[in-house]
């Protein structure tokens, strides 16, 4: 069995009185204080999340004009040609098993394979 890893807030959130859920083999924050008054309060308020759990891909280059269609996740643009993926670990799992865990296609679902702009 794999051993629980810890996100870089971990002992930030443990100070501050987090109750703990295991999470596709992380230990993440679940809550605070209560977790019924914590949602109530995203109602008229804003919340942070430590998603350091999550698959990201940092894609940047020429020709990465449009943000890449990523299944089971989101493409956050940071600059010109410059996007971040994350994407759910779990459901990437779920679709194939056997595909090595570093590729594109395994960790994000299906990112289409784009041609090189000509020059």
């Amino acid at each position: 069995m794999p051993a629980i890893r810890h996100t870089p807030l971990f002992h930030a959130h443990e100070r501050a009185g987090a109750s703990f859920a295991d999470h596709h083999g992380w230990q993440v924050p679940a809550y605070f204080t209560f977790a019924q008054k914590e949602a109530e309060q995203l109602s008229t308020s804003a919340a942070l999340g430590d998603m350091s759990w999550m698959t990201k891909l940092d894609l940047k280059g020429f020709g990465l004009k449009t943000p890449p269609a990523i299944h089971d996740g989101r493409a956050w643009h940071f600059g010109q040609e410059h996007y971040l993926a994350t994407c759910n670990p779990a459901a990437a799992a779920e679709r194939s098993p056997f595909v090595e865990s570093s590729t594109a296609a395994h960790a994000c679902g299906s990112i289409p394979r784009r041609r090189a702009a000509s020059r």
